[in-house]
């Protein structure tokens, strides 16, 4: 089952779907299945991210879900709300603001993953981690504030 965001169906969105593994594999802490290719502006991003205020982040890919980076709201929305931003970064292709991001295998333990993230737990900012498979293909996101 596909989960379910209060958002307008704009053609680009995708999303995987869940994986019924056991409850000690880190898959069952994604908490986004949507992701989106690298072939969108930054404009229709935003539209996304302004349709559903609880969407906080978009893992992007190439056309084989192949894992490129993600897009965080809080940041797209800095970007666009700086004087003349939405000027100049609504019609620019979203490989101008894709940042690197983590990526852990899907199939994981939950406990040698947070041994692994320890450090990004403590902190009050909220990080952002893509799960894919053995062939590097998106399988869903997770925060530091989801585990």
């Amino acid at each position: 089952m596909k989960p379910v965001l209060n958002i307008p169906d704009f053609g680009i969105l995708r999303s995987v779907e869940k994986d019924p593994a056991s409850r000690e594999l880190i898959c069952r802490r994604v908490t986004s299945l949507y992701y989106i290719t690298d072939d969108h502006k930054v404009g229709e991003i935003a539209a996304i991210f302004i349709s559903d205020p609880s969407l906080q982040a978009l893992a992007v890919t190439d056309t084989d879900r192949k894992v490129l980076g993600i897009i965080i709201r809080s940041e797209l929305f800095s970007l666009i709300g700086q004087m003349f931003g939405r000027e100049l970064y609504s019609s620019r292709n979203i490989s101008y603001i894709i940042r690197p991001v983590e990526t852990i295998y899907y199939k994981r333990n939950t406990f040698s993953v947070v041994d692994q993230i320890s450090e990004n737990l403590a902190s009050a900012h909220n990080r952002f981690y893509v799960l894919v498979d053995a062939d590097s293909r998106y399988r869903g996101l997770f925060s530091s504030f989801d585990i």
